[in-house]
């Protein structure tokens, strides 16, 4: 039952289903039909008909073409879901502009290896660890204690996600070196994150910046509970951002 699965407030990516050829085009002409856009569910209607919110690009309403096709993935509490939709219908309702989407297939879990990364600017801590300490098991407790003891340095996050972050800070990271980083991610419910163990990507020089360096860090050993906070945490963000827009 599609109710089961997906829930109002749940974010979704919307893209439309194009030739190959088509999308180049659209990428040429910089059309947002080009890119993945972002929307939320409003309501469950019935088993295959859905209220979503009509995408928002730089404060740009996008009232997406009726009875043209798209596909769509959910995230919801249960994981990621695929499927397709066309639209029905375009309208204002008590100030949103919504549209009532016809899923034209089922439900189809699945995983994927790229997580949505979500533009920010927070401040990170983090702390360079040897190798002698990965050689240890490290619990929670471990990893506060290890974070607390060592010279921590700063940087700026520039995204987020629940895959790792992306973030600039003033020294050259080894590639393959890992860091404990303390995200300041505080939750609607005053949650906050624990330390987090990531691994060095990339470490290049910023394009604008000479003295500063860019920072791709891949969580590791992450336990899945915390990566679903992550998740929570930009859908939250999100979340706010529309309700603004």
């Amino acid at each position: 039952m599609i109710s089961r699965i997906i829930s109002p407030g749940d974010r979704l990516e919307i893209t439309k289903v194009v030739s190959e050829k088509k999308r180049k085009q659209l990428e040429e002409e910089n059309s947002v039909f080009a890119k993945t856009l972002i929307s939320q569910v409003y309501d469950v209607i019935d088993e295959t008909q859905l209220k979503i919110a009509m995408p928002i690009v730089e404060g740009r309403v996008i009232p997406l073409p009726v009875n043209e096709r798209f596909d769509v993935c959910f995230y919801t509490n249960g994981g990621l879901y695929k499927s397709g939709f066309t639209v029905i219908e375009r309208y204002k309702e008590n100030g949103l502009y919504v549209l009532v989407i016809d899923l034209i297939y089922e439900l189809k879990k699945f995983q994927r290896r790229q997580y949505y990364r979500f533009e920010c600017v927070l401040e990170v801590d983090f702390v360079k660890v040897d190798e002698e300490f990965l050689k240890n098991e490290v619990d929670d407790y471990i990893l506060d204690e290890k974070f607390d003891e060592t010279p921590k340095q700063r940087g700026i996050i520039m995204d987020i996600s629940g895959g790792g972050i992306r973030f600039v800070s003033d020294e050259k990271l080894e590639k393959n070196s890992v860091v404990l980083l303390k995200l300041d991610l505080v939750f609607n419910d005053n949650q906050r994150l624990k330390i987090i163990m990531g691994k060095v990507l990339s470490s290049n020089k910023t394009k604008n910046n000479t003295g500063m360096y860019e920072q791709r860090i891949e969580y590791c050993d992450i336990k899945g509970a915390i990566r679903e906070k992550i998740i929570k945490y930009i859908f939250e963000q999100e979340r706010k951002m529309r309700h603004r827009e």
